[in-house]
């Protein structure tokens, strides 16, 4: 679009979209991962390996 010269606005427009299907899919992502992957560690009972889950979505969420 930049290189097409098009107007500013519908550049923005298309960023907004852009940047809100990618929330949609880190949302979808994170809620599987959650469902799954922490559900798991916490269900071995390992101390270990439910800390590591915590922590990994603690930094993910403190960017």
């Amino acid at each position: 679009m930049i290189g097409d010269r098009r107007y500013c606005i519908d550049i923005l427009q298309q960023v907004k979209a852009a940047k809100s299907a990618l929330q949609a899919l880190e949302a979808s992502i994170l809620k599987t991962h959650l469902g799954s992957c922490v559900r798991d560690a916490l269900k071995a009972k390992s101390a270990f390996d439910a800390n590591r889950k915590i922590e990994e979505i603690t930094d993910l969420l403190g960017r």
